[in-house]
């Protein structure tokens, strides 16, 4: 099986807000979900990538694409714009935003933030995954930046085992309190990776 490693393009975004809910495990359809009529989240994120400008751009996506179908993607942008944007409170209800607010305000600073890293399940295993995470530090280090940062759920072993063996350690502790969306009080790890 061959795959390719490759830019996304403004096509791929039907298939990049896919696989972004699918990383984001469930918060995006928190955020999202029934906002713009008749489109379900990762809709919504489709649309907002394709035709943003800024970070949120598929312009910051790298692919991994097989038999011209893309089954993996690493969505990575500067640290700083891990916030809470104008935008976002404007279209997203401040009840969804706010108990977000922990999680959007913890960054590392000057790194290179990969807000998604996702892979089809049918292709999990095959090191697309590890790929596009050595794809994103190059990135990172073609920016002058000298750390890859990233957030993950303490309950998801198989992203933490894989970063952690990948050079990342745990900076910081997120607590997410969030009833419509977790049974429970959920951790978060705030990682990152120094680079050389």
């Amino acid at each position: 099986m061959e795959i390719i490693y490759r830019s996304a393009r403004k096509e791929d975004c039907p298939k990049l807000g896919e696989l972004d809910s699918l990383a984001g495990e469930g918060m995006l359809e928190f955020l999202l979900e029934g906002l713009v009529p008749g489109l379900s989240a990762a809709e919504v994120v489709a649309h907002d990538m394709a035709e943003n400008q800024g970070p949120r751009s598929f312009r910051n996506v790298l692919v991994a694409e097989t038999n011209g179908r893309v089954k993996g993607m690493a969505f990575s942008f500067h640290s700083q714009n891990h916030c809470v944007t104008e935008d976002m409170r404007k279209f997203i209800p401040a009840e969804r935003l706010t108990p977000l607010e922990g999680f959007f305000s913890t960054r590392v600073e000057d790194s290179l933030y990969l807000d998604a890293l996702a892979v089809d399940p049918d292709l999990q295993g095959y090191g697309i995954g590890k790929k596009l995470m050595e794809l994103t530090k190059q990135k990172a280090l073609d920016m002058g930046l000298g750390s890859l940062s990233l957030i993950v759920f303490e309950h998801n072993q198989n992203a933490l085992g894989l970063y952690r063996k990948l050079g990342f350690e745990e900076v910081r502790e997120i607590t997410l309190e969030i009833p419509e969306l977790l049974p429970e009080a959920e951790i978060l790890f705030l990682m990152e990776c120094k680079l050389a």
